[in-house]
């Protein structure tokens, strides 16, 4: 039986010791636990082979250990490497995060502000238009009255000539006020799609971030993969492994923030159309006009349309002077 080589020597021991293997690989020699020289082989095979040191190739046991833990440096520094860039990653991330926030905050304080000024639009028309109303069957009814009319039929007639004139009105004031609803409606459907977009994106940048940490440390762990090979130790490193490590480690940073985005969009909400009533009579009471006004008038016309040749301030008919009833 011939000697044996280092590889077969340094098993063996191993063997002997019942070591296991280092934390960083599934092939290691734990050469910490090896101390002296190798044991002796039976007597009678001790005349026939000489010892051979199993860490020669590697310029002795001191100069294997000190590669050995050269390795082990550099596979926890692409480990650090990977945990600062996502680190740093993570300060644009959140920033980028705060600013769909924000934005999505202000589309949303200007649609409720929107909601707010349409309802006080609608009130200011409504009660301007029974103004003109009220306004208009007292003037006619002092009007009325100067002519003896105002126990006749004139009286019905004027309230239903006011009536007609503000229904109209009032149904001008309605028609307004649903089509700034729908303007209200069509901006809160946009800014839902631009909501869902930002939360998409932000998605997608994580993504891409996290992968290009990985590919990175992908590259560097292959590297010193090689270089392991190539000094003939029996360490290797199951790179898909660590890198599946590394992504998980990388994306738990990242997923810190999403806390925020979480939070933050969960505060931003369309208002109530109660509370859009509740504001605007707080406005009106306080005297504001809306910003958009509908319009409507709020004079009595001068002349009554549709009354043909007869039009005047009053749907009415006088005897001429001179005649008696």
């Amino acid at each position: 039986m011939g000697p044996l080589d280092s590889s077969q020597q340094i098993n063996n021991i191993h063997q002997d010791l019942g070591v296991g293997v280092p934390w960083y690989t599934n092939h290691s020699i734990p050469s910490d636990q090896f101390q002296g020289s190798a044991p002796q082989a039976p007597q009678a095979q001790q005349a026939q082979q000489a010892y051979v040191d199993p860490y020669a190739q590697w310029g002795g046991q001191n100069a294997y250990n000190n590669l050995r833990s050269g390795f082990g440096t550099q596979k926890s520094n692409i480990y650090g490497t990977s945990r600062e860039a996502a680190q740093n990653a993570g300060i644009g991330y959140n920033s980028s995060i705060l600013d769909l926030i924000e934005s999505t905050g202000k589309g949303q304080r200007a649609i409720n502000s929107q909601g707010v000024q349409n309802e006080l639009a609608k009130k200011q028309g409504t009660a301007g238009v029974l103004g003109m109303i009220n306004r208009g069957v007292k003037s006619g009814g002092v009007m009325l009255a100067n002519k003896n009319a105002s126990d006749s039929s004139a009286s019905g007639a004027l309230a239903k000539a006011y009536g007609e004139l503000g229904r109209q009105q009032l149904s001008g004031v309605g028609n307004q006020y649903a089509k700034g609803n729908m303007a209200i409606q069509d901006a809160q459907v946009d800014l839902e799609s631009q909501r869902a977009t930002g939360v998409r994106k932000l998605g997608e940048s994580k993504q891409t971030i996290v992968n290009g940490i990985v590919s990175e440390a992908r590259n560097q762990l292959a590297s010193l993969d090689a270089q392991i090979a190539n000094a003939s130790l029996p360490d290797r490193i199951n790179i898909e492994q660590e890198k599946e490590a590394i992504r998980q480690e990388a994306l738990g940073q990242l997923q810190n923030y999403d806390n925020t985005l979480t939070q933050g969009m969960a505060g931003i909400t369309a208002s109530s159309i109660d509370d859009r009533r509740s504001k605007a009579r707080e406005m009106a009471m306080a005297g504001d006009a809306p910003e958009s006004a509908f319009q409507y008038t709020e004079q009595a016309p001068a002349q009554w349309g549709g009354t043909g040749p007869f039009a005047s301030n009053l749907p009415l008919f006088t005897f001429g002077r001179g005649k008696k009833v």
